[in-house]
């Protein structure tokens, strides 16, 4: 059962990253000028590297717009991102090598990782359920957030019941019934992702990348607007940028 599981977990992990290359590509065509784009392969290699660097660490690792902005927020992006990194590379390799190598010493230290992000996970997905539940939300969410994230700490809370209670035999025992509710949340919040706010952990930082560079061109007096409202609405307003702070870098001379 546990090779079904897994497989059917790569499944749905494929088909999760299939919609996310769906919504960046869209974002891309729909935002994203042409012209923008060949101002940007005029710019040199190493100013290139810079910018990816700066979005992957300040913008993806740290978050730090968020915690200039808003504290709760940052910790609640935080703890549920590294959590759910430190899940997944517990369970790559878990599964890479047999989950039966984690019982001993060194690899019993997996388990720990696998806790330690599952707690992490299980408190910032309660933080955000709460605050959604409480009419909290910082900007407008999906009517599907509050059952992901319902979901989400189903999923986390019944993953680490099972380090006690993980056995699948025999059928309809205490054990056996949280190990299929402990499936049926996963899976559920993973067909329930597409829909939800959920999906900016790509298109967010896929989106202030080109911001960083629409800053950089405009250092160099090339002023490029992004098309529509889409990219700054979705992925900057929402995530990263109030909509003042974003107008507030572009400058106002030459612009009439």
């Amino acid at each position: 059962m546990n090779g079904l599981v897994c497989r059917e977990g790569v499944f749905l992990t494929i088909i999760i990253g299939l919609w996310l290359i769906y919504r960046i590509d869209r974002l891309h065509r729909n935002a994203i000028p042409e012209r923008m784009m060949d101002e940007i392969e005029k710019l040199s290699f190493s100013l290139k590297v810079k910018v990816f660097f700066q979005t992957l660490v300040l913008d993806v690792f740290l978050l730090t717009p968020l915690f200039s902005t808003h504290k709760l927020r940052w910790l609640k992006h935080m703890l549920i991102f590294w959590g759910s990194v430190a899940i997944f590379i517990a369970a790559l390799i878990m599964y890479g090598f047999g989950p039966e190598v984690s019982t001993t010493p060194p690899t019993d230290l997996l388990w720990s990782l696998n806790t330690m992000g599952v707690v992490a996970v299980l408190v910032g997905g309660l933080l955000a359920l709460i605050r959604f539940l409480q009419g909290k939300r910082e900007t407008t969410s999906p009517y599907a957030d509050g059952p992901f994230l319902a979901l989400l700490c189903a999923a986390v809370g019944t993953g680490f019941l099972m380090k006690y209670y993980g056995a699948v035999e025999p059928a309809f025992s205490m054990d056996f019934t949280i190990y299929v509710l402990h499936l049926i949340a996963v899976a559920a919040s993973l067909l329930a992702m597409p829909f939800t706010k959920f999906m900016h952990v790509a298109v967010a930082p896929y989106a202030k990348f080109f911001e960083r560079f629409r800053v950089e061109l405009e250092k160099r007096n090339i002023l490029i607007d992004f098309k529509g409202e889409e990219l700054t609405d979705y992925a900057l307003e929402s995530f990263y940028l109030s909509s003042a702070k974003i107008a507030s870098t572009r400058p106002k001379e030459g612009l009439e």
